[in-house]
């Protein structure tokens, strides 16, 4: 079996399937989360680099609005309607959205909500990587694998790092 790296979509049943195409999004092992992989010279998705998300498609924002002001627009119109309605955003995979797409969307929100609450899930592989987006957009809380703790102690490491302050329960390896 192979991963499917393209969904196709037809906005109605008179239309060729064909014609309208969409790149799935995914992540690269040990991949530069500030590089888009789907833009050229990336050659991922011919290498077969990308591990496949199916229920994601990546956006063409271009460098700014106006290389796509459609999408901009929109994406900004949603954020900013639902920033009038709850008081925080969950960003899933926040490190496949590029840094200018998220800070300017997450400026309209606050705009509208100036005490936005953001908890992100980032999986850059670094401390350095995380803080620039933590910066960049203004993230209060990080969502962490558990997984990636090579032991008890290095999870109870972790859990510090990332700013739990309150001991959690007693992590020790067995004796």
């Amino acid at each position: 079996m192979v991963e499917t790296y393209f969904t196709r979509v037809a906005p109605n049943c008179d239309s060729d399937p064909a014609t309208y195409s969409l790149a799935n999004n995914g992540w690269i092992w040990d991949g530069d989360p500030l590089v888009n992989f789907a833009l050229p010279p990336s050659k991922a998705y011919l290498r077969r680099e990308v591990i496949v998300w199916a229920d994601t498609i990546k956006l063409r924002f271009g460098s700014g609005p106006a290389d796509n002001p459609w999408l901009w627009e929109h994406m900004i119109s949603y954020a900013t309607s639902l920033a009038g309605v709850f008081d925080g955003f969950r960003i899933d995979n926040c490190n496949s959205t590029p840094l200018h797409v998220g800070t300017a969307i997450l400026d309209a929100a606050r705009k509208v909500n100036p005490n936005l609450y953001i908890c992100a899930e980032l999986f850059t592989r670094s401390e350095d990587t995380d803080l620039l987006f933590v910066c960049k957009l203004g993230v209060n809380s990080l969502i962490r694998e558990a997984v990636h703790a090579r032991d008890v102690e290095d999870l109870s490491s972790m859990m510090r790092r990332f700013g739990l302050s309150k001991p959690l329960g007693g992590y020790a390896a067995p004796l």
